[in-house]
């Protein structure tokens, strides 16, 4: 694509605000506004613990389905679950005591009503949900979605979707998603922590919003021994002018200067093996990106536990400042 070209797709990215203010959010659609979570009757926890939870994976992920089972099962206790294929959710979406981890999208408009321009707000999502038990087929419970990152192609595919409306961009964006995205935060140690913070919330019949914060020392405290685990994937720069992805290793030096405690950054695959052995408990990173927002988290492989999470708008890249934050907290 040329530069030009690029350049004002990326710029209409920005003004329709891919946006999201954290990277887990358990709650219903009931509530009709961007970065709120609806109610859970206690009755539909209930009966969400009833059933078996049936995980689906992108197309080129059923290769490494082993790997995925034994991230799953790392901390998922809430419901037996099974691994199945896109193309069988639909053998059982009509059946009663199942519920389903699927990729998807959702575009949100927000209305001016002539006092300046609409808003569109896009995600990329990896859904918890059941069959709705009193409406019509077809319709769904949400429990629980993923925010996820895809990288400068999949958001300007999303923008050919946005053209086609709401019901037709979720089925485009869903089938490209399975596909072919590139999703920067989806890898089976990465997915083991957020199902593990929607494992517990499941279990505890509570509610968590997409933007909901954790900063609080003591949970960083032993990060002044304990190396932090960074994927590689952050120093990836976007380029807004040209649409370019540049990958930007952060020098020596320049990280001392913002963070003076162990750490190390590791390509993903490394990453991924070691949130997975089972004989040794890691911190590690979790970055994501949508638009103009970024967030960070931080969590322990050993219990899963979430242990930072910040977001930050009008952001495009991650920065030796976010350390510098983070370093703050663990004195």
């Amino acid at each position: 694509m040329r530069p030009f070209v690029t350049f004002l797709v990326l710029l209409f990215v920005f003004l329709i605000h891919y946006t999201g203010y954290g990277q887990v959010q358990v709650g219903s659609e009931e509530v009709l506004k961007i970065y709120t979570a609806g109610d859970i009757s206690k009755s539909e926890f209930e009966r969400f613990r009833k059933t078996t939870t049936l995980f689906t994976l992108q197309s080129g992920d059923y290769d490494d389905e082993a790997e995925f089972r034994k991230a799953i099962e790392k901390f998922w206790t809430v419901t037996p679950f099974r691994i199945i294929s896109p193309k069988e959710v639909s053998d059982f979406a009509n059946k009663p005591g199942y519920s389903f981890c699927t990729f998807g999208g959702f575009m949100f408009t927000k209305h001016n009503y002539g006092k300046g321009l609409d808003h569109q707000y896009m995600y990329f999502t990896y859904d918890l949900w059941m069959p709705h038990d009193s409406r019509p087929k077809g319709d769904r419970s949400l429990m629980a979605r993923i925010f996820l990152f895809g990288d400068v192609d999949a958001y300007m595919n999303s923008v050919v979707f946005s053209y086609q409306g709401k019901k037709n961009f979720s089925t485009s964006l869903t089938q490209y998603m399975y596909n072919d995205a590139l999703l920067y935060n989806w890898q089976p140690g990465i997915l083991a922590g957020y199902l593990k913070e929607i494992n517990d919330y499941m279990i505890s019949g509570e509610t968590k919003q997409v933007y909901d914060e954790l900063k609080e020392k003591a949970p960083l405290k032993s990060l002044a021994k304990d190396t932090l685990y960074i994927p590689d994937y952050v120093n990836i720069q976007l380029n807004i002018f040209t649409g370019a992805e540049d990958e930007k290793e952060h020098k020596d030096e320049e990280l001392t200067e913002a963070y003076k405690y162990p750490v190390r950054f590791v390509s993903q695959e490394e990453l991924n093996k070691m949130i997975l052995d089972q004989s040794r408990s890691i911190k590690y990173l979790v970055y994501a990106k949508c638009s103009t927002t970024k967030w960070i988290s931080i969590y322990d492989s050993g219990t899963g536990q979430l242990l930072y999470s910040e977001h930050y708008s009008m952001a495009y890249n991650f920065r030796k400042k976010d350390l510098k934050k983070i370093a703050k907290l663990i004195r």
